[in-house]
């Protein structure tokens, strides 16, 4: 083969197209297989993994994979053929991007493999702790409870049976807990209907883990020592001084607006620090309504630029299936960093009755604003009726963490 044949030359008049040669024979200590992830003069270095091949100049042809490509030919992308004894490389699969696209796809597929390691670091963590994986289904009899939160719903084409998709996995890993399983994680593709945002996609990965006769705060400790054990492993820097801190949502409206709020502050209240404030409120805004125009507009855009901030008793009509504290709070964290929301950690309502209480509260919320009903799940109810014990449950938003951890502004870049 002449040294200055070109690659479109080689492809046309030389090589054996697309070669599907037998496992056999290309046995594992003659061969090694693999994608170019970089050519470095006559190295080669392959995507996802640590191994390399020197390139020898001959061009031997093998009676399967027709003849070996030289060297200079090579382009990042090529899956090839590399035999150990000869040093010569056969070509499986060319990458026939424009030359333009390569960088960008090197950039890309670095970009994914730091993203499954980041993945894998994380279930690792948590297999280390001692906690249990628990698979939870995807088709779900009821997309869950919270109010304001939209599901998406699929439908068998043949059977014309409908199931929801997961807005979390929570139900089915309390089931797990009402079970027996005290020390439970997964890590679930969700999907809530809501409009996309720099840190919000239809579908997202989100972490939940459980632990039954604990507290919450012990969730806060398990979030600090991922975040510890992920920067660790994956030899990352810190975004910022890695000062962990709590702080109350009445001491918040107290620092930031002057405001007592209190479990039993009014909406009048409210209204009227909505107008010294200069804010604009409707006439049929709710209480929560009020609330969040008020804590949107001064206070989360403030929090956990020190370090991750845990910002805990939000009012009750916020508390989903949490517990009630003594002074009449939601017993229930928050944490931010970097002004981003990433976990919301619940002391667990394990009382029957105000679960089924509570339950039917946020299905008349979502009749109030017009929105579809969905049914309840009566086997999670039924569970917590046969003995739910005391727990803690947390969920954290996984590529939240990985954009605050790389600095990465979209959560869109993670998506392929």
């Amino acid at each position: 083969m002449r040294r200055n044949m070109s690659r479109d030359a080689f492809l046309t008049d030389k090589w054996t197209a697309y070669p599907q040669p037998l496992p056999t024979h290309l046995g594992p200590k003659d061969w090694c297989l693999g994608k170019i992830a970089q050519k470095d003069g006559v190295t080669l270095h392959f995507v996802g993994r640590q191994q390399t091949f020197d390139i020898s100049s001959q061009q031997p042809t093998d009676p399967k994979l027709g003849m070996a490509i030289s060297p200079e030919l090579l382009r990042e992308g090529d899956v090839v053929a590399c035999h150990h004894a000869t040093g010569a490389v056969y070509l499986l699969s060319p990458n026939l991007q424009d030359e333009s696209n390569v960088l960008h796809s090197h950039s890309s597929r670095d970009a994914m493999l730091e993203w499954q390691s980041f993945l894998e670091t994380v279930r690792g963590y948590f297999i280390e702790q001692g906690f249990r994986y628990w698979h939870t289904p995807s088709l779900l009899p009821s997309p869950g409870i919270d109010a304001h939160i939209d599901f998406f719903q699929a439908q068998g084409v043949r059977t014309q049976r409908s199931y929801f998709l997961p807005t979390s996995p929570e139900f089915a890993l309390k089931k797990a807990v009402a079970d027996g399983q005290e020390k439970v994680f997964e890590i679930k593709s969700c999907f809530r209907d809501d409009d996309s945002s720099a840190t919000h996609s239809a579908e997202f990965l989100m972490l939940e883990w459980y632990r039954a006769y604990a507290d919450k705060w012990e969730l806060f400790e398990d979030f600090l020592g991922l975040v510890r054990f992920v920067v660790k492993k994956l030899n990352l820097p810190l975004p910022t001084a890695f000062s962990a801190s709590r702080v109350s949502i009445a001491e918040l409206f107290v620092h930031k607006i002057n405001f007592q709020l209190l479990p039993n502050t009014t909406e009048n209240q409210l209204r009227e620090m909505i107008v010294q404030n200069n804010l604009h409120a409707n006439e049929d805004d709710d209480w929560d309504d009020l609330f969040f125009r008020l804590y949107i507009e001064f206070i989360e855009p403030s929090l956990g630029f020190a370090g991750p901030e845990a910002v805990y008793n939000f009012p009750l009509s916020q508390g989903s299936l949490s517990r009630k504290t003594a002074n009449g709070w939601a017993d229930r964290f928050e944490i931010y960093w970097q002004g981003v929301e990433l976990a919301n950690a619940y002391q667990e309502q394990n009382d029957p009755m105000q679960m089924k209480l509570r339950y039917q509260s946020e299905i008349e919320k979502r009749e109030r604003a017009q929105k579809s009903p969905y049914p309840q799940d009566t086997k999670f109810l039924s569970k917590m009726e046969a003995g739910f014990p005391p727990c803690a449950g947390i969920a954290l938003g996984l590529e939240r963490l990985w954009m605050v951890l790389n600095k990465i502004s979209t959560i869109q870049s993670l998506r392929n």
